[in-house]
């Protein structure tokens, strides 16, 4: 059975709506196996690349967010010089938010790939534990601050796991 759960209105103006599905027990026992994993890999997560399986294969950090943060800025800037709370403000400020918008489904997008790809490959992950929040307050370069809060290794772990 469907039921509509929520409705959320993010601030580039789109709507999305939220539905909960009750599945019967019996199909979610009939998903559940209990096999022995015949194909395991660890990744190893880092900046420049992204995720590094065991076996040697690699994928390359694409930086969605250093691609457009030009664009970013220049929106700030245009936001910054308007009037606040009158109708180009507003306009300024959806256009920004559009522009997040993008960064995020971007790296979503990429992050569900690479999901389905080692599941698709493998039966067993094992993800390295990183301690980003120390990462971050210990370097002293704002670009190395920026290259890690653009990898979203927390956003990987969610969607991997």
């Amino acid at each position: 059975m469907v039921f509509p759960r929520s409705a959320k209105l993010n601030p580039s103006g789109r709507i999305f709506v939220v539905f909960q599905v009750n599945e019967s027990e019996e199909e979610q026992l009939g998903q559940l196996t209990s096999q022995k994993p015949e194909r395991a890999v660890s990744v190893d997560l880092g900046t420049a690349r992204l995720a590094t399986p065991s076996d040697g294969r690699f994928v390359e950090n694409p930086r969605p967010l250093e691609r457009s943060l030009e664009r970013i800025r220049a929106l700030q800037r245009s936001l910054s010089k308007k009037r606040k709370l009158w109708g180009n403000w507003v306009k300024a400020k959806r256009k920004l938010a559009k522009e997040y918008e993008h960064v995020g489904n971007f790296r979503r997008d990429l992050f569900f790939k690479l999901g389905a790809l080692l599941e698709r490959e493998y039966d067993l992950l094992v993800l390295e534990d990183l301690n980003v929040e120390g990462l971050i307050q210990k370097d002293e370069t704002k670009k190395r601050r920026l290259l890690l809060h653009d990898c979203a290794f927390f956003e990987l772990r969610r969607i991997l796991e």
